[in-house]
């Protein structure tokens, strides 16, 4: 029987404990004949086991109340709560942060199962709502109801990801920029540090005549712009001549001027000037979009940082991987998942 008990039996997240009990249905199944595949009796089975652990525990709640004064009534006040059932879990290195299906739910069978995420980065507010339900979507066909966890179409799918976001990034459109929310100017220290901020100011310079009032919901997307107008009109022509995109010579001209404008903008911050406050590392990095806009501004989208962009998004799933033991080694800056699985 000891070869059924190598793993972990216990994981504890916090104030929950999870008992690790397939091995031991697994050895049900094996020796008593009645035990089959179904539902019914894999619950009944766990039932069983974990009413006699409940029952050992119990008892150890009991002893620790005795040996430590605490009045006879109260000792059983104490106890375990065997609440949940679940037919899988992936567990993160992260508090309070996994993903589950749960079977039984204090006695009740679950005819029909669903996800459970706890604290994963992919169901944050921030987080795009495409990216999100792409990650979770992998969670539930992949690893949580997949009989079999093949770990070669998981990172394919990574992979097919990138792609989406590049192609949609190429076509200029908006489904892939970055949610925010950006409150009164006021209510910061330092509103240049803050990158939403600093992009409705740059937004707010490059486009006068749909200026972005605050406080509001913004899509930011960020650039790699430097401070070289001719050659920046070079990347805009070249941009517009491989994509095949017609566009206004006077409209060019007029952009330039506003994004000339943005390199020398100045700002008071507690009476103290900055010079070039949108500017970081030489480089405008950062614009904030309108909700209202459902495509990428045409003279913007070749300078798009598509990469960093990707690896933003990525980075909410790539603790999925951990999980997995594939490692995501950080290389350089602009990652992307590798095909290294730790054996």
């Amino acid at each position: 029987m000891a070869s059924y008990w190598d793993e972990d039996i216990v994981y504890w997240d916090t104030d929950s404990n999870f008992l690790h009990l397939e091995p031991a249905y697994e050895f049900f199944k094996k020796n008593i004949k009645s035990v089959d595949n179904s539902k019914e009796l894999k619950v009944a089975s766990v039932n069983c086991i974990t009413y006699l652990i409940t029952k050992v525990i119990n008892e150890a709640y009991l002893k620790f109340g005795k040996l430590h004064f605490v009045e006879e009534k109260y000792r059983p006040l104490i106890n375990m709560k065997n609440e949940f059932m679940l037919s899988r879990l992936l567990m993160t290195k992260n508090k309070k942060s996994y993903a589950s299906s749960v079977l039984m739910q204090e006695g009740n069978l679950i005819e029909k199962q669903k996800i459970d995420l706890k604290g994963l980065a992919i169901k944050k507010s921030n987080t795009n709502k495409f990216v999100s339900e792409y990650f979770t979507n992998l969670l539930k066909d992949d690893i949580i109801f997949a009989k079999d966890i093949n770990y070669s179409n998981i990172i394919r799918k990574y992979f097919n990801l990138v792609d989406i976001i590049k192609d949609s990034f190429n076509k200029g459109e908006t489904t892939f920029t970055i949610p925010s929310r950006a409150n009164e100017i006021e209510g910061y220290a330092n509103p240049v540090n803050v990158m939403q901020l600093r992009g409705i100011l740059t937004w707010n310079v490059l486009y006068s005549e749909n200026e972005i009032t605050l406080p509001t919901n913004v899509n930011v997307v960020k650039v790699i712009i430097e401070d070289n107008m001719e050659n920046n009109r070079e990347v805009i022509i070249d941009y517009c001549n491989k994509n095949k995109i017609e566009y206004d010579k006077d409209e060019l001209d007029g952009f330039l001027e506003k994004l000339e404008e943005a390199f020398n903008v100045s700002y008071t911050i507690n009476g103290d000037t900055v010079e070039h406050a949108l500017v970081k590392g030489g480089i405008l990095n950062v614009i904030s979009l309108p909700k209202t806009l459902n495509e990428i501004p045409l003279f913007i989208r070749p300078f798009l940082d598509s990469e960093k962009m990707v690896y933003d998004h990525l980075n909410a799933g790539t603790i999925i991987l951990d999980c997995l033991n594939i490692q995501t080694p950080k290389v350089n800056e602009n990652l992307i998942p590798t095909n290294i699985i730790k054996i």
